[in-house]
């Protein structure tokens, strides 16, 4: 098919490409875009691609961790999530690349979904407590935003977070 511009293969046959997300350093015109990160849910780790040749970058290890989801903040940080309440940043500008992997200290809780809105808190939904999450990474404070039942899928837009639920519910 003429729109696929790459085809590379990652990980090992039990890696698992789960997590994906863009960094603004640059894309296929050279200028704009960014390199891939890819989060490998199984591997336990996070592969970075440059986004103009599909080099390896990069690998990042995060035992313990099977990344789900990932965003990018304005700020360059990539955030995953992995299914079992723990939330990972890792600061692109840093070296070396190293995940931090926090956990939510909620009583009930089935990562799914992610976003950060204009202010760098990440938002996250989950579908075992019927609850929404906000993260503020700058006072490390946990906020339960109650919901209807099973959130799924979350995405921000100014002024808005929007979020689907199983139920057919925006």
């Amino acid at each position: 098919d003429e729109c696929v511009t790459f085809h590379s293969e990652i990980g090992g046959a039990r890696g698992v490409a789960r997590a994906l997300a863009i960094d603004g350093d640059r894309g296929l015109d050279g200028a704009s875009g960014g390199n891939v990160w890819i989060g490998m849910h199984d591997a336990e780790e996070v592969i970075v691609l440059d986004g103009l040749t599909l080099a390896e970058r990069a690998r990042v290890p995060t035992p313990g961790f099977q990344p789900y989801a990932a965003t990018f903040d304005a700020w360059g940080t990539l955030w995953l999530l992995d299914r079992d309440g723990l939330l990972a940043r890792i600061d692109r500008g840093a070296t070396p690349l190293e995940a931090v992997i926090l956990e939510a200290p909620l009583p009930c809780f089935l990562f799914y979904s992610l976003a950060v809105d204009d202010d760098g808190r990440v938002l996250l939904t989950g579908f075992s407590c019927d609850d929404a999450v906000r993260y503020d990474p700058i006072a490390e404070r946990w906020d339960v935003i109650p919901t209807e039942a099973s959130p799924r899928g979350i995405a921000w837009r100014a002024p808005h977070a929007w979020m689907s639920h199983t139920g057919g519910l925006l």
